[in-house]
């Protein structure tokens, strides 16, 4: 049992609490004063002030009505300020991707998915999200997209969801496209949309990083999927910012909806080990730079599936999804193995990753001072010899051109054809 202390104190309980319900009008008039204490182990009113620069004031109206100055104490503790809160679950103002969004499809109740990104497509402001997460899987429906702000806020209609086709063989034809992607036109302000950033929350959390809270577009990919082994991260209202390597491109895929089991096939998505659960539908996927994140799709299905950024762009038209719009030079990134390759199974790719570009841009590729190619990705048509080798990639559009490049180690052993 532990000890009981007993002191001789100058002022009892009842008299302190009279102090302070005398000098509480004298705080009301303050601007200075945050906040009162009766503070029974230093047997004392504790009076909280902002800066303390009416804390003589305040001393003389004590002794002005006869109370005892001993009796008060005064602590500069500033103005208290409230945590704010912002997390992926909430509307944001202006609307920025990786944010919840409802984009029409209802089977027992509103189902959830996340905004991919914004873009201009064909003179339109729109985001792109998960077609599944409309109404109608692999086709047009029109319906309102809203996002939970002040109850259900209307942000927009379906703008452009292409119409599945028929793939495969014979009778055992399936239900397909290129992608799960569907462009959602705004109904808002320009000013309302946040062009060019995707929300940055902490690591693994869906809390908004309120000291860095967005990640810049400063780049998409220009092929239909990333290399094998890239790294790529997520940013879904569910699970937050999660990340993993690419481990399967470009493959047929079938996936089944929730709620209506309504099936359907993707012709070339990928996948990587980054976490995901219901509700990431449609959330951006891109790789991390120096400067910013390169687009490399949105986050199609459970367990890491996605659809590339490039494939994308193919069925619903080129977009423009930097900010500011027509401004700021042209820059490249190459993406792609160290090695040629490092592991059996890695792709021999590399990829230019373009930012900030005006109209269309033009590739050229060099090898060893050689040049080799003038696509948007590289792949060796002839195997490398074993040692060192130096690629480098420029780009050139309407105003401006930039140039990377990269050291390929070859280990022996290794082929590049």
């Amino acid at each position: 049992m532990r000890p009981i202390a007993v002191r001789v104190v100058e002022y009892s309980y009842n008299e302190l609490r009279d102090l302070r319900l005398e000098v509480m009008p004298v705080l009301s008039s303050c601007a200075d004063c945050v906040g009162i204490d009766l503070d029974e182990y230093r047997n004392r009113i504790t009076i909280f002030l902002d800066t303390g620069r009416e804390e003589a004031a305040i001393r003389d109206r004590i002794r002005a009505l006869g109370l005892p100055e001993r009796a008060f104490r005064f602590e500069r503790t500033g103005h208290p300020m409230l945590e704010r809160v912002e997390t992926l679950e909430s509307a944001s103002s202006p609307v920025r991707a990786g944010h919840r969004v409802y984009a029409g499809y209802d089977y027992g109740g509103r189902q959830a998915c996340s905004i991919g990104f914004n873009a201009q497509l064909q003179g339109e402001m729109v985001f792109v999200t998960a077609s599944h997460c409309t109404q109608s899987f692999m086709g047009m429906d029109f319906q309102d997209a809203t996002q939970p702000f002040s109850g259900a806020r209307f942000v927009g209609n379906e703008f452009s969801d292409p119409h599945w086709y028929e793939c495969g063989w014979w009778i055992f034809d399936d239900e397909c496209r290129l992608t799960d992607a569907s462009a959602i036109r705004y109904s808002l302000p320009a000013d309302s949309v946040d062009l060019g950033h995707i929300a940055r929350p902490l690591p693994w959390s869906i809390d908004i990083d309120l000291q860095n809270p967005y990640f810049e577009v400063i780049g998409k990919w220009s092929s239909t999927y990333p290399p094998f082994g890239t790294p790529v991260n997520m940013v879904g209202f569910k699970s937050g910012w999660t990340t993993g390597a690419i481990v399967v491109t470009c493959a047929k895929q079938g996936f089944t909806r929730p709620g209506d089991g309504v099936s359907r096939d993707v012709e070339c998505v990928s996948k990587a080990g980054y976490a995901s659960q219901g509700g990431d539908s449609g959330a951006p996927v891109f790789t991390m730079h120096n400067d910013g994140v390169a687009l490399a799709g949105i986050h199609t299905g459970a367990g890491g599936w996605f659809s590339a950024y490039g494939a994308i762009e193919a069925e619903l038209g080129s977009m423009w999804v930097f900010e500011p719009i027509g401004g700021g030079a042209i820059t490249v990134d190459i993406v792609g193995p160290p090695q040629s390759p490092p592991y059996p199974t890695e792709a021999c790719e590399w990829t230019a990753v373009v930012g900030g570009a005006s109209g269309s841009v033009s590739f050229e590729w060099k090898l060893d001072g050689q040049l080799v190619s003038w696509d948007p990705v590289f792949f060796p048509i002839d195997p490398f010899s074993v040692g060192q080798h130096w690629l480098e990639v420029a780009v050139t559009d309407a105003s401006s051109s930039a140039s990377d490049g990269v050291q390929v180690d070859v280990a022996y052993g290794y082929s590049c054809a």
